[in-house]
């Protein structure tokens, strides 16, 4: 069956990631090659992780980058891909360069990331985790940076943001007429009694907060 352009979409963005990512082992040999993932991320741009594919009975790392951060255009694109390869080095020569759960980037690591062309400053309780890339990286990548530039029109959108749940109330009317919203859990500790009419609420079935406030 022959592939049409719509199929080939997310394999022309994914082959040029793998293409910038062989122009940066080229600068730096001892960078284990990787599997590019592309997926949703709220949290992360991208990630590193030693040995989570498998090929031919070999380990294989994986680089995550977030669909989302596809949008911000090549120049961040290849600072993530950059920035991410400093951890493969630091996996290839056996050196701890994070903590606590990779979210603390360490003084090795600001090394390492120095050393693929980048500018690191410290970011707070997370350590030397801010790269930028520097304009000789960026010189020395400018063909990468061009085909990133063509290639990069596919991006992934944000997830909405997730809807509050919705907490149930019992809307609860006195013989007065007068109506109050209560938890059904606090209903049932005992009698609520109106101060106007000295006598007992008595409650509708629970209801949403929408339903009550068009009650009401």
């Amino acid at each position: 069956m022959t592939r049409t352009r719509q199929d080939a979409i997310a394999s022309v963005v994914t082959g040029e990631l793998e293409r910038a990512v062989t122009a940066i082992r080229r600068h730096h040999p001892d960078l284990p090659d990787v599997v590019i993932a592309l997926a949703g991320s709220r949290r992360k741009r991208g990630h590193y992780s030693h040995a989570r594919w498998t090929r031919n009975g070999s380990d294989v790392a994986e680089l995550f980058l977030a669909g989302e951060h596809l949008r911000e255009g090549a120049t961040e694109v290849l600072t993530t891909l950059l920035h991410e390869g400093a951890h493969g080095l630091a996996s290839a020569r056996q050196i701890q360069d994070t903590s606590r759960d990779g979210r603390y980037h360490n003084r090795r690591y600001r090394v390492l990331a120095e050393e693929v062309g980048l500018e690191v400053k410290q970011d707070g309780s997370r350590g030397w985790t801010d790269t930028t890339i520097t304009p000789t990286t960026i010189d020395a990548y400018a063909t990468t940076l061009g085909r990133l530039e063509k290639a990069l029109d596919l991006w992934r959108k944000g997830d909405p943001p997730a809807k509050p749940p919705t907490r149930t109330l019992m809307l609860a009317i006195c013989p007065c007429e007068r109506r109050i919203r209560v938890a059904p859990n606090t209903f049932q500790l005992g009698p609520i009694t109106c101060g106007l009419c000295q006598r007992p609420f008595s409650a509708t079935a629970p209801t949403s907060n929408e339903e009550i406030a068009a009650l009401a």
